[in-house]
């Protein structure tokens, strides 16, 4: 993702009580990214904070060995390697395609190579990554991006908020936060102090 970074929550408003992580450096905590993103988790889906469901992830999430192997007829979220390698062909077949980036990836790469995805999955690797929420910034409002972006990673329940007025509107969250809780803490600040993508308010 980019290297201009767009701060997550400040220190006041960093999640409280059961679901505030422990404090720590980012980039230690960075490691265990493997253990907190699992495939095929409950999905948040919210184009609202009064239309916000939930669904089981039903996309394969193939690494780079394995995506160039992917039939047309996988629904599969590649990495941006190999969606900028093989997306051409993928488009051609009809292949319904994601993509996902992670910490070290540049959402700019995207420019130019949005046509024939379904869905932009941006990990997080730790939940204050202002990487993160920078992608989504630069997706929606750059590159005018207007399906799908889902955050996945280190993603909690106090964090949604934040994150959907970058732009996401699906949210996987991390093993142990309650989906529902999510779902509540969409309408908690209809007005917020700081612009956002698109305040959930205005997009009911």
């Amino acid at each position: 993702m980019s290297d201009t970074q767009t701060p997550g929550p400040s220190a006041s408003e960093r999640p409280q009580g059961k679901n505030a992580p422990l404090g720590g450096d980012a980039s230690a905590q960075a490691a265990n990214v493997e253990a907190i993103f699992v495939p095929g988790g409950p999905v948040l889906h919210a184009r609202s904070a009064q239309d916000a469901t939930l669904a089981p992830d039903l996309w394969r999430w193939p690494e780079v060995a394995d995506a160039a192997a992917l039939a047309a007829d996988v629904a599969a979220v590649v990495p941006l390697q190999s969606w900028l390698e093989h997306g051409e062909s993928w488009r051609r077949q009809g292949a319904r395609r994601g993509v996902r980036l992670v910490g070290h990836d540049d959402a700019k790469a995207l420019s130019g190579h949005l046509s024939g995805l379904s869905l932009i999955a941006v990990e997080f690797p730790v939940f204050n990554d202002g990487r993160g929420f920078s992608a989504g910034r630069h997706l929606r409002q750059q590159l005018g991006w207007e399906g799908e972006m889902r955050a996945i990673g280190d993603i909690l329940v106090d964090t949604v908020n934040y994150l959907a007025r970058c732009g996401f509107d699906s949210f996987q969250l991390k093993p142990g936060h309650d989906p529902e809780l999510a779902r509540r803490q969409l309408q908690l600040f209809p007005r917020p102090y700081q612009r956002g993508y698109r305040p959930l308010s205005e997009a009911a």
